[in-house]
């Protein structure tokens, strides 16, 4: 064993050894605070920072998955901080599992609506460090719908990029920070994980187009500061690829709020700027290595319902952890019927572009069928650029 892998397994056992109390106290949370300058245009307020300890609470978990009654210890953080030259304040909950269950993730759920997710709990259940914020503007309490126009009438474009993307990249920025100083980590890597739907599954767009990792290209990104702050349709995801990530996209067929071409035209629109120079099936074989996408036949907007009783995915961030750490990557993707004759019956999703062929009522093979793909597939010939 290296000197250097030595140093690693001292490291987590010395996290390990640690109890809840000896780590969660406001000066750990304090010394752990990235100096101000280190964030660009980031100043951490470390009077501001509160940490309690919580023990065996069942929590709201905020996220997509399912607590199943469990109860968890872990440490209660507030911290609070200001952008450089603004008189503004930034309040983020953070919930840090106690050391004996953290596994080195971090976990942010999305929201829903004009909302961003207003719990820090929800990555309890995975072992991670799971966080909130108010975005500046009391997200906690508030819709952006709510804070969009000042008083005058004009739009509020603190509120609008902060719930844009903003608020979410520095939460996670600040919170991986100050996760390697409050477990006594000395450069162990730590995963990040996102789900969400409806908006959050826009908030999670947002973050993969627009936070990419440490070798950053200033052309593109100067160029995707002047996109339309909400907008999530950037096709050239290189960078996230590059930097290891992976993607699961699904949409409801039967979506009544956003139509599933629109995420079908976004596959598309990915696979044409990134493997352009490739075969189809070329193509298609590198994208299901870190991008893979999904239609939920029956489905709903972001669930089920007795009318829409299609089966749902409803064990997304375990695939995606064991996608991640163990390099297993899914081919189809585990749905279970909410309702009706096969109410909790296990369905497995075809990836796209292959579609669900049925034989009778009980069988179906994910086959290639170019005309329901082509019923999927739409152009706006008139129009030189891409449209959703």
């Amino acid at each position: 064993m290296s000197h250097l892998a030595r140093a690693a397994v001292a490291a987590a056992a010395a996290v390990n050894a640690s109890s809840l109390a000896d780590v969660c106290t406001v000066s750990n949370v304090q010394a752990a605070l990235p100096a101000n300058g280190t964030l660009l245009g980031i100043d951490l307020i470390p009077s501001a920072v509160t940490a309690s300890a919580v023990y065996n609470a069942s929590t709201s978990m905020g996220g997509m998955g399912s607590s199943g009654g469990a109860t968890y210890s872990y440490c209660n953080v507030t911290i609070t901080y200001t952008h450089t030259g603004k008189n503004d304040e930034v309040v983020v909950k953070y919930a840090f599992p106690q050391p004996s269950d953290f596994k080195k993730r971090f976990y942010v759920a999305g929201g829903g609506g004009f909302s961003l997710s207003s719990t820090a709990t929800g990555g309890l259940e995975y072992g991670a460090v799971g966080a909130a914020t108010s975005a500046g503007y009391d997200a906690f309490d508030y819709s952006y719908d709510e804070v969009l126009l000042a008083g005058n009438g004009s739009i509020n474009w603190d509120a609008t990029y902060m719930f844009s993307y903003q608020a979410l990249g520095e939460m996670t920025k600040v919170g991986k920070y100050i996760t390697e100083g409050f477990y006594g980590m000395n450069n162990t890597k730590v995963y990040t994980y996102y789900e969400g739907c409806s908006d959050g599954g826009r908030e999670g767009m947002s973050q993969v187009q627009r936070f990419e990792g440490p070798a950053v290209n200033w052309m593109t990104i100067g160029m995707v500061r002047y996109l339309d702050s909400l907008q999530t349709t950037l096709p050239d995801l290189t960078t996230f690829r590059e930097s290891g990530g992976k993607l699961l996209h699904y949409h409801g067929e039967s979506d009544p709020s956003i139509p599933a071409a629109s995420s079908v035209h976004y596959w598309q629109s990915v696979r044409s700027i990134m493997y352009g120079h490739l075969s189809q099936e070329d193509a298609q074989k590198e994208l299901q290595d870190w991008y893979q996408f999904y239609l939920i036949p029956g489905a709903a907007h972001c669930g089920t319902n007795s009318l829409q009783p299609g089966p749902y995915p409803e064990n997304n961030m375990n695939i995606m952890i064991d996608w991640v750490e163990n390099g297993n990557k899914p081919s189809r993707l585990n749905a279970t019927v909410s309702s009706g004759n096969y109410e909790g019956e296990t369905q497995m999703l075809c990836q796209w572009p292959t579609r669900p062929v049925w034989h009778g009522n009980s069988t179906f093979d994910c086959v290639n069928d170019k005309a329901s793909i082509d019923s999927w597939t739409y152009t706006f010939p008139a129009f030189k650029v891409p449209v959703y």
